[in-house]
């Protein structure tokens, strides 16, 4: 290449731009060893500069072009995280120190922006339930939910979440996504339908008469302690047909619940029962139709008063038949009581979602 270079007159060309005219004597012998040395280095430095900025051209071409396609995906991400429902926050997988959080888990915490970041996660739940927390998220890194946490709001007051977590792997290394929702208030109704559960029970099981309800197909929702015995059952007959449970020779119970069930108007009946141990025993039913909200048939209330002879002048009867109208309006009760708490609780979670927390 430098005998080229020298026989075209190339090297003697940049000599004498770069280094000027040279003097006679050294024009008549050619160019010295260091100056063709300098020249070439000049053109390999020049040539590899070149193709350096090329490539870096080149690579930044690449990596614009890798950045407006993956542009859409991280707008994406960040509309999801920023307007989820439920607080997010993104922790460092070695010591749970928060690395992002979304505006629900400032709403959630009652920190404001910023002030959550390199904050470890441990510090938002009470000191008795961190080394639960360590256990499931650093000793067995498998756990992926705990149902109920507590979460320690800025002003000290204590709110019950639900933990959702998830590994991911990222160009910076592993992080742990969590998705926490505030279930304070679900919990409280949850408690709530149970006590007024109990009390409905409770209710049902000091009535002296026999009560069993049905749903619309006839099958059996509960029992009171009364027709347990009464029919000497060892157990609630829950998810039986009634006519399985009390065998009946001149008349079915389902026949009964199926007219109330279909709106018709049922008179109380005469109906002759199978006990367990064999005996039998003429009863008055008298059934009830149960509605929910939208005043369709949900299940029948049934109430056993065993038959007296002379029902017009027997004081037994009377009080039987006071105890089976007491008894069917306690199961009407127990039914609207557990159909307004339902409405209430999914009417809360519904306006929990759609609204802030401070509205």
């Amino acid at each position: 290449w430098l005998a080229q270079a020298t026989d075209a007159g190339l090297l003697e060309s940049l000599r004498r731009r770069w280094l000027g005219r040279p003097p006679v004597a050294e024009a008549a012998t050619g160019p010295s060893d260091s100056v063709v040395m300098a020249l070439v280095a000049l053109v390999a430095t020049s040539g590899a500069t070149v193709a350096l900025a090329a490539s870096n051209r080149s690579l930044r071409r690449r990596v614009a072009e890798a950045g407006r396609r993956t542009a859409p995906s991280h707008r994406a991400y960040a509309a999801l995280i920023e307007e989820s429902n439920d607080a997010v926050f993104v922790l460092e997988t070695g010591q749970l120190e928060i690395l992002e959080a979304n505006p629900q888990a400032h709403r959630l915490t009652g920190y404001g922006p910023g002030e959550l970041i390199g904050t470890r996660f441990s510090q938002l739940v009470p000191a008795r339930h961190r080394r639960l927390l360590r256990r499931a998220f650093l000793e067995d890194q498998t756990a992926e939910s705990l149902p109920d946490l507590p979460l320690v709001h800025r002003d000290g007051s204590v709110a019950t979440v639900s933990m959702r977590s998830r590994l991911m792997e990222t160009e910076a290394g592993p992080v742990r996504v969590c998705m926490v929702r505030d279930i304070t208030e679900q919990r409280f109704m949850q408690r709530e339908i149970r006590r007024l559960s109990d009390f409905a029970e409770r209710v049902l099981d000091s009535i002296p008469n026999a009560v069993l309800t049905v749903d619309a197909a006839g099958y059996v929702t509960s029992a009171n302690r009364a027709l347990i015995s009464e029919l000497g059952l060892t157990e609630a007959p829950v998810g039986q047909h009634v006519d399985k449970i009390t065998p009946s020779h001149d008349s079915h119970l389902g026949r009964l619940v199926s007219m109330v069930a279909s709106g018709e108007y049922a008179e109380p009946e005469q109906i002759t029962l199978s006990h367990a141990d064999g005996r039998e025993a003429t009863y008055s039913v008298t059934a009830t139709a149960m509605q929910d909200d939208e005043e369709r048939v949900s299940g029948v209330i049934l109430v056993l008063t065993p038959a007296v002879e002379d029902r017009s002048s027997s004081a037994e009867y009377q009080r039987l038949a006071t105890l089976s109208t007491l008894g069917q309006m306690s199961g009407v009760l127990a039914h609207d009581i557990r159909n307004r708490v339902t409405g209430v609780h999914v009417g809360v979670q519904y306006l929990a979602e759609k609204f802030p927390q401070d509205d």
